[in-house]
């Protein structure tokens, strides 16, 4: 934990992307003058980080590097929570390494307070959680009683992760499908007719198995592309069919599994409500229970229909099958041979990483190998324990099967936006898998140690060999941050001369996908819209000039390259015009004023 937090240390206040700043900023600060998520403004996540992040900055003052200080707490308790997830299969050492190369590839990659870490850090807990429930299962030493609290508090990090993001709600089927595999593996298949299966038991688990194949198959449909399919649906498609072969294969499930399935269930479901119920009556007495349900489930599809980030393409691709086979050839090898093999081959990778400087195609080649390993390694994972060459136990493949569906469901975070970033959220779940995947079956005296090599130092040597920008401090009160040279230039005086052109509480409109400008300006926006790509053209041209009309904004701001919203009509652009008579240009922003003193 100690070298955790002194590595973090390093990268947590360099960096940014302004609007992402700008949102939760803003968000914050409105939530903090009194204002709702979602009834008055367009909050962009469920409203749990809203809070959050408010609660950070009245403690420790309207600062982006507020946020950044409680993600510092949250990624040690997220790395805490990996680090007894990886002790309970491997010894003291082996878990340390792994911790670490956890991290490296994870938190410091984009140190922001994004929603997607605090997320994955509850996903984490969870995780913890099933494994501590399957230690109990598998023992049998301990009352049932202690595995439902497990559960229980599965559920409850379950509904904390959905108040924070809506997509937190993937993992419920990590749960349920967990659980449903443990009924399908407690059941044997009846040879004396004493232990009937029960038809509504297999009814319960066929239909659970198809509903969740049936809402990835949704998720894929708003992402009808090829990479979409072979990294969002192909795995989870894997995961359902190996379910129902276990099923098929041990004869059904017992009228005994399908109580012990629903009982357990109810807990899983009765720490979520606790945590979620109190939100929703929140809203409900607030009045703005519709306007909740419309931001977090009508809103978001105009962002999925508005703006995709693709998968990586064929080549990459291509890269992620060299781990699943080394790793694969690891679980079948006889004799060390195997053993020298796969350290070669790591150590080959880890030497070029080493030498390769910059872009280079031998550095492109390592971090794809990772990058897209997870579809690949789903799938072969599944295919040995529906076949079980190995001749695995029960708690073995309970084990191994949890941290597969983990990982598989994991991935469904880089929906709709596959960029490089995404992976690092789900990278924790496939170094999860890769320790249970050596636990079980290797020895690994050196291809364990070369292999962690090449998983630990990687991250590092890219962010020290592949620096493309000079860092320099912001210079603005709620902004401590070290930005990119070029950013500083254009943000720095901006902000002042908009400061400088109106006083304390008075409004300055921005856009199109501008929202830092409001939060690093401390002045209010005077519309509810923060990023105009989640809502329809018309509705925002006619709220932009609702405010231009109305007059009540000495300062505006014009973002020339929108990141992922049109720009204004020209309607829109004449009106700017007609009230603005002065304007400057500061990069791509033009700000707009009528200052006679001033501009051009």
């Amino acid at each position: 934990m100690v070298v955790s937090l002194i590595y973090m240390l390093l990268f947590f206040n360099r960096g940014w992307i302004p609007q992402d700043e700008g949102v939760l900023g803003q968000q914050a600060v409105r939530w903090l003058a009194g204002e709702l998520p979602h009834r008055d403004f367009h909050e962009t996540y469920t409203g749990g980080l809203t809070i959050l992040n408010g609660l950070a900055f009245s403690v420790l003052g309207t600062d982006a590097l507020s946020l950044r200080y409680m993600l510092l707490a949250v990624a040690l308790a997220c790395l805490f929570s990996v680090y007894f997830i990886f002790r309970s299969v491997l010894s003291v050492y082996k878990t340390a390494v792994l911790t670490l190369v956890t991290l490296a590839w994870s938190f410091p990659n984009y140190f922001a307070g994004l929603p997607s870490w605090y997320v994955i850090t509850f996903w984490c807990f969870g995780l913890y959680c099933l494994s501590k429930h399957d230690g109990i299962i598998s023992s049998q030493k301990e009352p049932s009683s202690r595995g439902g609290a497990w559960l229980f508090l599965f559920g409850v990090f379950l509904g904390f992760s959905v108040l924070i993001k809506i997509n937190g709600i993937f993992f419920m089927a990590v749960a349920v499908l967990y659980l449903c595999h443990l009924a399908s593996m407690g059941s044997p298949r009846p040879l004396d007719g004493i232990e009937h299966p029960s038809r509504l038991g297999n009814i319960l688990v066929v239909f659970i198995v198809l509903a969740f194949l049936g809402c990835v198959f949704w998720i894929f449909r708003l992402m009808p592309t090829l990479g979409g399919f072979y990294f969002l649906f192909v795995p989870n498609l894997f995961i359902s069919l190996y379910l129902m072969v276990r099923i098929i294969k041990n004869g059904g499930i017992s009228n005994l599994e399908s109580r012990k399935l629903l009982f357990r269930c109810c807990f899983v479901f009765g720490g979520f409500f606790v945590t979620v119920l109190p939100f929703l009556l929140y809203y409900l007495h607030q009045g703005a229970l519709v306007d909740l349900m419309f931001g977090l489930f009508v809103r978001p599809v105009q962002r999925v229909l508005g703006a995709t980030y693709p998968f990586p393409g064929v080549r990459g691709t291509l890269c992620g099958l060299i781990l699943p086979v080394v790793l694969v050839a690891g679980i079948l090898k006889k004799g060390e041979k195997i053993d020298w093999l796969i350290a070669w081959l790591m150590g080959v990778a880890l030497s070029g990483v080493l030498i390769a400087k910059g872009n280079s195609v031998l550095q492109g080649l390592s971090f794809f190998s990772v990058r897209t390993s997870g579809p690949p390694l789903v799938v072969t994972l599944c295919l040995l324990l529906m076949f079980n060459p190995k001749g695995w136990s029960a708690p073995v493949m309970h084990r191994l099967f949890l941290a597969t569906v983990s990982l598989s469901v994991a991935s469904l975070i880089q929906f709709p936006d596959a960029y490089v970033i995404y992976f690092y959220y789900t990278a924790p779940f496939l170094l999860i898998l890769f320790g249970y995947i050596g636990a079980l079956s290797f020895s690994w005296p050196r291809s364990f140690i070369v292999f962690c090599g090449f998983l630990l130092l990687f991250p590092p040597i890219v962010l020290t060999s592949v620096e493309q920008f000079n860092y320099v401090p912001l210079g603005l009160p709620c902004a401590s941050l070290l930005v990119p040279e070029e950013a500083e230039k254009i943000y720095y005086p901006l902000v002042k001369r908009i400061q400088s052109l109106t006083k304390q509480g008075e409004p300055v409109f921005s856009g199109p996908d501008c929202p830092e400008i409001s939060f690093l300006s401390e002045r209010p926006n005077p519309t509810g819209i923060l990023y105009e790509m989640l809502e329809k053209k018309e509705e925002v041209e006619a709220d932009v000039l609702s405010v231009i009309q109305n007059g009540g904004c000495p300062v505006a701001v014009l973002n020339l390259q929108p990141g992922y919203s049109v720009p204004y009509s020209q309607n829109v652009m004449n009106e700017l015009k007609r009230r603005y008579k002065r304007f400057e240009k500061y990069g791509h922003f033009i700000l707009l004023h009528n200052d006679m003193a001033g501009g051009k």
